[in-house]
């Protein structure tokens, strides 16, 4: 049996992994898929996939087009997760700010630079008519380094998945002010050159079957109590969540949404108008 690694962070986006692997559904294919946690997110994981320290990763859109463009380290394969992401806004209890239209001039907690903590804080100041050096960055390398950082007051928000964050804010005297929501589809799952180049038949079986897998926890009313259990989410905010994502569930990935995602990390000024249109060698040929 081939043995495959995959990394992610432990959330619940990726709960369709976990349930297919202890399913068996790799292994009913030939493939020993090998889980690994990502704390550090998605800068973590660019740097494994360009450096062979992983052969797939599940990471967020905007991190891993704008590595492969700039770089040419990975290749994105599917998409994972197509609905856009609600960056939740964190600060101290305490804190002046009270929206997301208080952030110029602010400190942001950002796992690693090229993370998406960090691209959609970049995005945001685009969003609301700033400059780039109207936002600082404290590099803080993961979620509990984030909600650290800001109840010590080494910085001043922290952008990071809401619903992730909901069951610490009390415990570190945080709060919660506003959504910065992703104008792209939230993840994707990415591999590296080397892999995708040597072993292209395990790409497509293994990106097939987690659509499918997905397809089946969409429909499956139990999902929600699952993930609930799972992450140790309160279960009405999963079921929130829920109704807000769409986990993909076909093969490949379309067209249209790849001429999408490029123009909108263009019209962001993530990347340049020259990276938008020499970009089509960062996709995995199916």
């Amino acid at each position: 049996m081939k043995s495959i690694r995959i990394c992610g962070v432990n959330e619940h986006f990726n709960f369709p992994w976990r349930y297919a692997i202890e399913k068996g559904l790799f292994q009913q294919a030939g493939i020993d898929l090998v889980w690994t946690e990502s704390k550090g997110g998605t800068g973590e994981m660019t740097r494994l996939l360009a450096n062979n320290g992983t052969d797939l990763a599940v990471l967020l859109t905007e991190g891993m087009f704008v590595e492969a463009i700039r770089n040419r380290t990975a290749k994105i394969i599917q998409l994972h997760v197509t609905s856009p992401l609600h960056w939740g806004a964190h600060v101290k209890k305490n804190s002046a700010i009270h929206s997301t239209n208080d952030l110029k001039q602010k400190r942001f907690a950002i796992s690693r630079y090229g993370s998406g903590s960090h691209l959609m804080a970049l995005v945001h100041a685009k969003n609301m008519g700033w400059e780039k050096s109207d936002v600082s960055f404290v590099v803080v390398n993961s979620l509990e380094g984030g909600l650290q950082s800001l109840a010590n007051g080494e910085s001043d928000v922290f952008l990071w998945e809401k619903y992730t964050t909901a069951p610490f804010l009390e415990e570190f005297g945080l709060r919660y002010v506003g959504d910065v929501v992703t104008p792209w589809p939230s993840f994707l799952l990415a591999g590296s050159n080397e892999f995708c180049a040597e072993d292209q038949e395990a790409v497509k079986t293994i990106a097939r079957i987690i659509a499918s897998a997905n397809a089946e926890l969409k429909k499956n009313p139990e999902t929600v109590k699952w993930i609930s259990q799972r992450q140790h989410l309160n279960e009405k905010q999963v079921s929130q969540w829920f109704s807000e994502m769409t986990w993909n569930e076909a093969p490949g990935i379309k067209e249209s949404d790849y001429a999408h995602i490029l123009h909108s990390l263009c019209n962001a000024d993530l990347i340049t108008p020259e990276e938008r249109d020499n970009s089509n060698d960062i996709r995995f040929v199916w």
